[in-house]
């Protein structure tokens, strides 16, 4: 359980200090589509080359790209979108903003997978929404355009996330020991 919680930390500082950095890089160069495509081309070569390594064969790009393509340009999108909703919101707001992806998602998967959202779900969804709501309406530095990117961008996220969901249940597990 400590492993857990240790790795949940990190995650979260590193978010944190990638969008305060992201943030300041935007400062001084506000074009966030190009600052999220270099990121993302930078992550895409590392990670095609540890799948080489690991592999030991090139990465086989037309069959996987008819799936991959409309989860990344989910990913492309979300990115470049939280990007410029940095150029007028503080890191702080967009953040809170983006944490409403949990209710897209949901009303992703209730929209494209059929799923049913339970009450108890349904209450911590309503709570999400009522805290980013609070959050909004006493945000001093608002400005519709950074919101509407930041929720931009949490759409985006959970559009990409169904495909993900739709995945893991219609593929067979294995369970692991």
């Amino acid at each position: 359980m400590g492993i857990v919680l240790l790795l949940i930390l990190v995650y979260y500082l590193s978010s944190t200090l990638n969008s305060v950095l992201t943030k300041q890089i935007l400062i001084s160069y506000p074009r966030p589509l190009t600052v999220s495509l270099s990121q993302q081309l930078f992550s895409s070569i590392v990670s095609i080359g540890h799948y080489y390594r690991s592999t030991g064969k090139p990465l086989d790009l037309r069959r996987h790209l008819p799936r991959v393509m409309p989860i990344a340009l989910a990913l492309v999108t979300s990115l470049v979108a939280y990007r410029a909703s940095l150029l007028y919101n503080a890191v702080s707001f967009a953040q809170v903003v983006k944490s409403l992806q949990p209710l897209f998602a949901a009303a992703m998967c209730v929209i494209l997978l059929g799923e049913r959202i339970s009450p108890t779900r349904l209450a911590a969804l309503l709570l999400l929404v009522s805290g980013v709501a609070l959050a909004s309406v006493t945000e001093v530095n608002f400005r519709f355009a950074g919101f509407f990117l930041a929720m931009l961008s949490a759409v985006a996220q959970a559009v990409q996330a169904a495909p993900v969901s739709y995945t893991h249940l219609t593929l067979p597990t294995k369970r692991i020991v």
